[in-house]
């Protein structure tokens, strides 16, 4: 019979006592974790994940949830698998606790829908993805809820009309892409 149990690890690393860094997601008594903990390659401490990256995760045959923490045991990210890849919504959070994006996973590869906000929760960038790539309008916000910046994107790259706009909602620039190469 196969069992399922999640719980979290906290891991003494680099003078971190008692920090919760990851969760690890136990199935048939063999763990599937990543840990935050820090690489050689990269700066300490700080949280290492890829949010725009692949979306595997370092099991194939995870599932699940999963989360990663700040130095303080606030959560920073929660993500979902199926089949070892990311799948669903995953969420990214400021150190306050209050939602700094909305990341949706369609078996690894980023979808429609994806958002991230401002730290008072105002929309700050609005992204197009299908099947990973980024495709359609990207747009970025001010906090007032204007629009800031546009970009058009096909097969991954600029291709169209990029616009900046005032605050006031007059264009502040104009760009012209063709296949990712400004015109």
């Amino acid at each position: 019979m196969k069992q399922f149990t999640s719980i979290i690890l906290t891991l003494m690393l680099s003078g971190l006592s008692g920090s919760v860094l990851a969760d690890a997601d136990y199935w048939n008594d063999r763990a599937s974790s990543s840990s935050n903990a820090p690489s050689s390659n990269a700066p300490s401490n700080k949280d290492f994940i890829d949010i725009e990256g692949g979306g595997s995760s370092s099991s194939s045959s995870r599932g699940g949830g999963s989360k990663m923490y700040y130095e303080s045991g606030e959560v920073k990210y929660i993500f979902y698998y199926v089949g070892g890849k990311r799948h669903g919504t995953a969420k990214e959070f400021y150190k306050d606790g209050k939602l700094k994006a909305n990341w949706i996973y369609r078996y690894g590869k980023l979808q429609n829908g994806s958002v991230t906000f401002y730290p008072t929760g105002e929309v700050r960038y609005r992204y197009r993805y299908v099947n990973g790539i980024r495709t359609g309008l990207t747009r970025q916000y001010y906090r007032n809820g204007k629009l800031k910046t546009e970009w058009n994107y096909r097969n991954g790259k600029l291709d169209g009309i990029t616009r900046e706009y005032y605050e006031s909602g007059k264009i502040k620039a104009e760009w012209n892409y063709v296949n990712g190469k400004l015109q």
